[in-house]
């Protein structure tokens, strides 16, 4: 369930950059955005090839979502788009890659437009000193 995992989750990010320990080099993910990914990650949502979004970890900078589909289990991860690879799907702000199983290709299109649609809602946490990331992001 994604309030429990990745509230906790999110509690040991936001920790990580309270008590004096490096903070991460990509653009990272804050507390109190969980009904947001939940959503955006298609909760309660007909999804294409009768996927279903199942557990959904979030470890500071990446979102790992995995869905029961129809052909088995697939496992998508998001990132912020300055972090892509080129296989990736992007939207303006997050990048969306398929880490296992085979997920059918309008689950990728269905997701990447609810990402999108929501995405100016979403608060990324910007490295501090990374003028590369920060001027991406303030471009969009």
């Amino acid at each position: 369930m994604l309030s429990i995992v990745a509230s906790a989750a999110l509690a040991v990010a936001a920790s990580a950059t309270t008590n004096d320990q490096p903070e991460p080099d990509a653009p990272g993910i804050p507390p109190g955005q969980e009904e947001l990914l939940w959503d955006m990650l298609g909760k309660d949502a007909k999804l294409p090839g009768g996927c279903k979004v199942g557990d959904v970890g979030v470890v500071y900078t990446v979102v790992e979502a995995k869905y029961s589909c129809d052909l088995g289990e697939v496992v998508i991860e998001l990132t912020h788009s300055t972090e892509a690879y080129d296989e990736d799907t992007q939207t303006r702000d997050f990048a969306l890659a398929v880490l296992e199983g085979s997920a059918p290709e309008s689950l990728i299109d269905v997701l990447s437009s609810r990402i999108h649609e929501r995405e100016d809602e979403f608060e990324w946490l910007m490295p501090s000193g990374d003028e590369a990331a920060e001027q991406a992001f303030d471009e969009d």
